[in-house]
């Protein structure tokens, strides 16, 4: 399709992707088998599996919102209950220190409307972020190609030198901007969507960036866990307030859907608050809460129709989150209900 023809918020899938997102289901189910060995419980996240606390919060709607953003959940004030679980990216769980993606992962609850998995989705609106403006692979063709790189060889680096056209360059600096950046509070950073979802009748990216972060409390880096210990001291004392928002989609081609390697264009569009996240002062990292981290469902699908999840790397990570999430539930003998995984009745003891 031309660049002409290409018009606001709107997807579109290629010839033969759904041939792909099936190959990725397989690789994930793969991937999972070779991290979790028969026998071996529990069974964690292909990805994001180190969480460094699970926090509760209170997300409050924005008053008076432009119309433009009063759209779906942000469509009138109003304040729900949530939960925040921060994480690092790495499918096993590995020192602090060593580079990796920070994630950001906000579960909003008591969210009411058409959703996108349709009628018997639970009533939750999620938001899934890391540390990074934009993703790593353009496509669902790239993404097969980016995991059997890493199952061959442990890195990524064989996809990206591969064949450096320029989605691939764009994804290498992506990635290498958030493995770079040094992190010493998961608190104290800004996240970003990374790929678009719809807005209405347009599209938005989003992100979640810190108040005051300076006053925050930071941990040696010499210990493997300095982030959950940097980020419990902080909440032991302090109430931490985060703004959410939303990108708009202006330009179809500038600020394409089915490329999100591209970062938008923030002078063309800038973020613009819509909400206010709030977490008073817990400890996010009792046995209990990290429990609770391992076995929350976050999935950018547990979202309102308005806010569809859009482009290949969602339509792809709908099929890997089915996959994922259904062998951790089977090997670890848990269900799911309104987004926690809890010990189903053939497995309690």
């Amino acid at each position: 399709m031309s660049d002409k023809a290409l018009e606001i918020g709107k997807e579109y899938p290629p010839p033969g992707e759904e041939r792909l997102l099936q190959e990725i289901a397989a690789q994930t189910i793969t991937s999972q088998q070779t991290l979790n060995p028969p026998g071996a419980r529990p069974v964690r996240r292909q990805s994001h599996a180190k969480a460094h606390g699970l926090v509760e919060a209170e997300l409050t709607v924005e008053p008076s919102l432009p119309a433009e953003l009063a759209v779906g959940l942000f469509a009138a004030p109003g304040t729900y209950k949530a939960w925040v679980r921060y994480s690092s990216s790495s499918g096993t769980p590995q020192a602090d220190a060593k580079p990796d993606v920070r994630g950001m992962a906000v579960k909003v609850l008591g969210v009411e409307g058409h959703k996108a998995l349709g009628k018997h989705a639970p009533d939750e609106q999620d938001f899934l972020m890391v540390n990074g403006k934009g993703f790593l692979v353009a496509t669902a063709s790239d993404y097969v190609e980016f995991t059997q790189a890493i199952a061959s060889t442990g890195s990524p680096a064989q996809f990206f030198l591969g064949f450096p056209r320029a989605a691939r360059l764009r994804g290498a600096w992506n990635l290498a901007a958030m493995l770079l950046q040094r992190v010493r509070n998961p608190l104290a950073i800004q996240y970003w969507s990374t790929v678009p979802y719809r807005f209405g009748g347009t599209a938005m990216k989003f992100s979640a960036r810190p108040r005051k972060p300076e006053g925050f409390v930071w941990s040696l880096p010499d210990d493997p866990d300095y982030l959950r210990k940097a980020m419990a001291a902080t909440l032991s004392k302090e109430t931490v307030e985060l703004d959410l928002m939303v990108q708009l989609q202006v330009d179809p081609v500038a600020m394409p859907v089915e490329d999100a390697t591209v970062q938008w264009s923030e002078w063309r569009s800038p973020f613009r608050k819509v909400a206010t996240i709030r977490m008073a002062p817990q400890q996010p990292d009792t046995d209990e809460r990290l429990a609770l981290a391992e076995t929350m469902v976050f999935s950018p699908w547990h979202a309102l129709e308005v806010h569809r999840p859009l482009g290949p790397m969602n339509r792809a990570r709908r099929i890997v989150y089915e996959a994922d999430v259904r062998l951790r539930h089977e090997r670890n003998g848990v269900h799911a209900r309104n987004g926690v995984a809890e010990a189903a009745p053939e497995a309690a003891e």
